[in-house]
């Protein structure tokens, strides 16, 4: 399911892992996990990030790969 038809479901969903309210349950990464493996990777001196599906992403605040840059620049 892509992350645009989470948030769409969903508006605060950014911040979540997981909706019980769509089918059976969606998980996913949120902007709080993807920031903590972001440190992650920068912290341990990794060389980047692996986007899987970068276009289901979104535009603005709540994308996941804004986060990502961010967290891996500061």
């Amino acid at each position: 399911m892509p992350y645009r038809e989470i948030l769409a479901a969903d508006a605060t969903a950014s911040e979540k892992e997981y909706l019980p309210n769509i089918g059976k349950g969606v998980y996913y990464n949120g902007i709080p996990l993807v920031e903590q493996k972001a440190a992650y990777i920068r912290d341990n001196n990794f060389k980047g990030a692996y986007i899987w599906a970068g276009d289901y992403d979104v535009s603005g605040e709540k994308s996941l790969i804004k986060a990502l840059y961010e967290t891996l620049h500061e």
